[in-house]
């Protein structure tokens, strides 16, 4: 069979336009599919990225949260010189003021400790009770601008700084009638703090028994030195010293219960304005505080006046490095086992009884509050800590009385818990009195 001329070329030339068709929809369909392809891979990437953008502000979320908590730990001084960036970890001296100290002991809670001991869910009460009786009293320090520095048991060492507020604020005191140097105002403000705590928590009832909490108070005034010491596993402790500790270590025994004794440096900014109570005969030269002149000052106007003068908490926002930065900081100052807490958010679950081996250390003939006095505390500090943390103990506290250097160990605390506690505790007690010896230092150990 033949075809006409021409036919064979017409299919030809309709069989290439076929081929052509069909190549440019599977090339259509191949494109389609890359798009399709690389949108899924946008979609997916977008996703990760919202991801990773959602786990980063939780994280930070996270940290300002452990920041604020941690702050809470620390004295306004040392975390505004954290936050001003003007505490590095080799740094010795934290401030230099001067301002009044007061120091508050409150009794009573040995025989509340020893009643509860006896409950099984003694710990969780008397942690109720704790909190009943020391929230109100650093709520009522903090609203005169006390600055809380140390918690020494049951007792509290607060700093009142002679701040300047009389330049920035008119009438820092709350009285448009008077005008007051630094120093005056922080002993007002502290005298007054002072008998507002004992209006509102003598005789505190604990509701276990006839068991009550008393407050006895020192308040003495001069020029005090922050130390920040140290520094063994990344680990600081901040201390306070000066002339101010001497002299409450001589007004706080002579007060009574529900009493303030102030020492003569106080007195003597606070006499204009001060009523004095009985003579103290056994030690003239210290006087008793009963209330203040109310003609010249009210305690609500002077409290209202110290919260109007503080400085306004900042608002800035902070990136993750300076809050990454800020939150190293505080964390060098507080124990880890409390640390531990603050990171898995169970602090609320932490109160128990155990029995532990307890080590006290009292150090004499150091005087911090001298640059020389300072370094030998600071090298002191650090020989102590690596004892301690070679037998898995851990060191407490570190505080400065009359009496010189005092440091508080503990051999069985979570999660560092021994059957022979008791023999590691005995092996830290000969070499730091190997230490002391070695540092020509006269110690006594308990």
């Amino acid at each position: 069979m033949q075809f006409a001329p021409g036919r064979s070329s017409l299919f030809g030339a309709s069989g290439g336009v076929l081929s052509v068709a069909l190549g440019a929809r599977q090339v259509q369909s191949r494109v389609e599919a890359e798009r399709e392809r690389r949108k899924k891979a946008i979609l997916r990437n977008n996703g990760i990225d919202n991801l990773w953008q959602d786990l980063r502000e939780q994280l930070g979320n996270h940290h300002r949260g452990l920041l604020a908590s941690s702050q809470t730990f620390l004295p306004d001084v040392v975390a505004s010189a954290i936050n001003a960036n003007d505490l590095e970890p080799d740094r010795l001296i934290v401030k230099r003021c001067t301002g009044a100290v007061v120091f508050s002991d409150a009794s009573g809670f040995t025989a509340l400790t020893e009643r509860l001991a006896q409950k099984s869910n003694g710990a969780e009460l008397l942690s109720i009770c704790l909190n009943k009786f020391f929230t109100p009293l650093i709520d009522t320090l903090t609203a005169y601008r006390g600055d809380v520095i140390k918690f020494s048991g049951d007792a509290l060492t607060i700093l009142f700084a002679a701040n300047s507020d009389s330049c920035s604020y008119l009438h820092a005191c709350g009285s448009p009638r008077c005008f007051h140097a630094p120093m005056e105002l922080a002993c007002l403000r502290a005298s007054a703090c002072c008998i507002e705590i004992h209006k509102r928590l003598h005789n505190f009832h604990t509701g276990e028994g006839d068991v009550r909490l008393t407050l006895h108070i020192g308040v003495g005034a001069g020029q005090v030195t922050l130390l920040q010491v140290g520094g063994h596993f990344g680990r600081y402790e901040y201390v306070i010293a000066g002339e101010p500790l001497a002299q409450i270590a001589i007004a706080e025994p002579l007060a009574g219960s529900g009493e303030t004794v102030l020492s003569p440096q106080c007195w003597q900014h606070a006499r204009l304005w001060a009523v004095e109570g009985d003579p103290i005969e056994s030690n003239p030269s210290y006087h008793r505080l009963k209330a203040l002149d109310v003609t010249m000052h009210t305690y609500p106007t002077i409290k209202q006046a110290a919260r109007q003068s503080a400085p306004k908490p900042s608002e800035e926002t902070l990136d993750d490095e300076e809050l990454e930065r800020r939150l190293a900081g505080c964390m060098r100052f507080i124990p880890r086992s409390v640390l531990k807490q603050f990171r898995t958010g169970t602090l609320h679950g932490i109160n128990e009884m155990r029995t532990a081996s307890i080590i006290f250390v009292q150090v004499q003939g150091v005087d911090v509050a001298s640059d020389e006095g300072a370094y030998k505390a600071r090298d002191l500090m650090a020989g102590m800590q690596v004892i301690c943390y070679s037998e898995e103990g851990n060191l407490n506290k570190f505080l400065v009385d009359d009496k010189g250097l005092l440091f508080l160990l503990v051999f069985g605390c979570p999660p560092l818990v021994h059957v022979d506690d008791q023999v590691r505790a005995c092996r830290a007690c000969l070499e730091m009195s190997s230490l002391m010896e070695a540092m020509g230092l006269v110690g006594r150990i308990g």
